[in-house]
């Protein structure tokens, strides 16, 4: 999974964690300073399917 901010929705800046799940329920925390978040998800078949998950921030 790889996490991207935004203060804009345009100008995406990708944080450098990134978090590789095999199986099972994850939870992500953390404090960003950003007005939109976004996961970026790839299948872990072929790894080119990429689905853009918005978080709402509040």
């Amino acid at each position: 999974i790889e996490v991207q901010v935004s203060p804009n929705d345009s100008d995406w800046a990708t944080l450098k964690t990134t978090l590789e799940i095999t199986a099972g329920d994850v939870n992500i925390s953390g404090t960003v300073n950003a007005r939109f978040v976004r996961l970026k998800v790839k299948t872990a078949e072929g790894g080119d399917s990429v689905e853009d998950l918005y978080l709402n921030v509040k």
